[in-house]
Parts: structure tokens; sequence; C-alpha cells
């Protein structure tokens, strides 16, 4: 993260379909963590959500650098749940092998910026 203070990422790559604009008068009030579901960086994260309608505010990589994909001031389409996507900030986190059978794991640094994430967000809002 370049900026933990004022949470300028290290990359912004941003949607540009699959979230909505504003989030509807409603204030930041939590963070909702995800996991990808595969191994992918901020721009392989963007090309996958060319073609579903989902997005998140914040993908953590494998190596821990952080980029943002939606604006905090937006929604993200990430919980399935409108109330909820309004009032969260989104961060998926990249996986270091993929499949049931490997457990969905998560990269120590991954892990480690994400929860420097989670609480920069934390004291921001």
């Amino acid at each position: 993260m370049k900026d933990w203070k004022t949470l300028q990422p290290d990359k912004i790559k941003l949607m540009q379909k699959h979230y909505t604009q504003g989030r509807a008068g409603a204030e930041v009030e939590f963070v909702v963590l995800h996991h990808l579901a595969g191994i992918g960086r901020t721009a392989d994260v963007w090309q996958w959500w060319q073609t579903r309608q989902a997005s998140a505010h914040y993908v953590v990589e494998i190596d821990g650098l952080i980029g943002q994909l939606v604006w905090d001031r937006d929604t993200a389409w990430a919980n399935a749940n409108t109330w909820a996507n309004q009032r969260a900030i989104t961060i998926e986190h990249c996986n270091s092998a993929v499949g049931d059978a490997t457990g969905w794991p998560i990269s120590d640094k991954t892990l480690e910026e994400g929860s420097h994430l989670v609480a920069a967000g934390c004291l921001y809002y």
C-alpha cells in the first residue's frame, strides 16, 4: 500500500461496469473479506469481472500488493446483498493454490497486507 493513512493502493484499475456509483446515502459501516477462489493480480481480477456481475473495492495479490477496483465512495457488488454492499468496504484476497483439495490457502504476505488494509480502513472510516 502506498499510503495506509489515506488508503492509497499500490495499483488502481477501476471497473467500468458491475458496480454502482455512490452508496445510495449509506455510510461505510464494516469490512467484508473474501478470497478470490483463484490466483490472480489486480489486472487479472479486473478482466475476470468483465463477464461476471461481481466486483470488490480492493484485491490483495499473492505478494501483498494492493489494487483498487472500485472507489470506496461507490458500491461494489461483492456480497449478493444490496444493503450489505452499500455499507461495506470489500476486500478480495488472492489464493496461493486453488481447489477444495488444497483448502484454498492464502499466503502469509497476502494475509498480512490484507490485515493492515482492514485496520487502515477501520481507522479511516
